[in-house]
């Protein structure tokens, strides 16, 4: 409360959760990162909405092991490309926090994954992906078979760059 303000005597409703005027929830305030929690559930997790202290304490030294393992002055010898990688303070990016104790930030549906594209979004998404590789099929990217270009050809210009997309 704000000095001068009286603090409320009534207790917080636990009635139904706030909704924006769209209907949908209002997922409005103040968010903290105490940890990190995937955001799907691993497969190997698939019944458990959290993790016991000995797994958090397993995973966290996994993870604190990769990233010494990169700190190492052997990774960062000058004139390499780790040197040059790190020419700018990684800290801030290699910095973990602990693993939270929920499995996943998903909790509906219980098993914590995103549920499968709809029908749908998956057509559109089909569309989208042969739009971009017809308007790749010129490029080096399609000539050197790279990971982008997967399940396209290297060809001519495509007489789809004229048309709009499709999103």
């Amino acid at each position: 409360p704000v000095s001068g303000q009286a603090q409320s005597t009534n207790p917080a409703s636990a009635g139904p959760a706030s909704k924006t005027r769209w209907g949908e929830p209002d997922l409005q305030g103040i968010w903290t990162r105490d940890g990190e929690v995937p955001l799907q559930r691993p497969a190997k997790y698939a019944d458990r909405e959290f993790f016991t202290d000995e797994e958090r304490a397993a995973l966290d030294s996994q993870r604190t092991d990769i990233i010494s393992r990169e700190a190492t002055e052997a990774r960062r010898k000058r004139g390499t490309e780790q040197d040059v990688g790190g020419a700018y303070n990684q800290a801030i990016f290699i910095s973990h926090l602990r693993l939270g104790k929920r499995t996943s930030l998903i909790v509906d549906p219980p098993d914590g994954r995103m549920p499968p594209f709809t029908p749908e979004e998956q057509k559109r998404r089909a569309e989208i992906r042969d739009y971009a590789l017809a308007l790749m099929q010129a490029t080096d990217v399609c000539k050197s078979r790279l990971p982008g270009c997967e399940l396209g050809k290297y060809a001519p210009p495509s007489p789809r760059r004229a048309e709009v997309p499709p999103y």
